[in-house]
């Protein structure tokens, strides 16, 4: 027979193991270990090598491309568009309604008849191609056989060194403004939280380097590419290859020049 306040107690202890509990798995999420345990696409080299990207590092490719976007069309409309809200102009142009608000909870604004599809849902099907070819060319590369040389991994270290000195550039100056009693906290408690802020929950340091080295190796096949598509044209009297190439890139050739326009 147990007392009343033997119930309580019990319920009490429950409900803080429960906390806890809810507590670590938050804390587990938003370092990125679920994520990380989702494999989201993964294909093979041709040396029994494995190329693949999980749930953190979609994450970062997510928020690499979403920017690229941003900058580009703010690059453009700043152009012409000084003194005005360029801010507003970008995300109008990017189809987002309520940039303070989540991409998720959103739609865009597509063609008559077509069906609806969040901001979000656009965007990932934009990074889902990107990494797609991405992985295609990995793939290339290993037929090719071609491989990160010591001064690719090189470089991608000094990309991340460039990232810490940010990271505590921007630590130092929160820490001149707490100096000088200003009540003004930084966000970041080390350069993994830093990454995350900037790239997305639960993106670490290692989740950067395997995504810049898989963009590195894919960039290394798509410049071999093109230099034999250029040995090509270079050496065909017929001009055909010329015609081919303008016939898979269209892109380069038919556009319009809107800084003139």
């Amino acid at each position: 027979k147990v007392s009343g306040a033997g119930i309580f107690v019990a319920v009490a202890a429950i409900l803080v193991v429960v906390a806890l509990l809810i507590g670590a798995i938050g804390v587990v999420n938003d370092r990125g270990w679920f994520a990380r345990t989702k494999n989201v696409v993964k294909v093979e080299g041709a040396n029994g090598e494995v190329f693949e990207v999980d749930g953190a590092m979609m994450t970062y490719f997510f928020t690499t491309q979403f920017n690229n976007i941003y900058q580009t069309y703010y690059q453009m409309l700043s152009s012409y568009a000084s003194g005005s809200d360029v801010n507003s102009m970008v995300y109008q142009y990017m189809g987002i309604a309520d940039p303070n608000k989540s991409l998720k909870d959103q739609n865009m604004k597509g063609a008559e008849g077509a069906d609806p599809i969040t901001a979000f849902d656009y965007y990932m099907n934009l990074t889902e191609q990107y990494v797609t070819r991405m992985l295609t060319y990995c793939q290339f590369a290993s037929k090719a056989g071609l491989a990160l040389t010591d001064e690719d991994k090189e470089e991608i270290n000094h990309t991340i060194e460039e990232l810490k000195k940010s990271f505590e550039s921007e630590k130092a100056m929160y820490d001149q403004y707490a100096a000088l009693g200003l009540s003004i906290s930084y966000p970041y408690k080390n350069f993994n939280e830093y990454l995350a802020g900037n790239y997305g929950a639960g993106v670490n340091e290692r989740d950067v380097r395997n995504c810049l080295e898989l963009v590195t190796l894919a960039a290394k096949f798509e410049e071999k590419l093109t230099d034999e598509k250029k040995q090509g044209i270079l050496g065909d009297k017929a001009n055909t290859a010329v015609e081919e190439y303008v016939k898979e890139n269209p892109a380069a050739f038919l556009m319009a020049d809107y800084y003139s326009y």
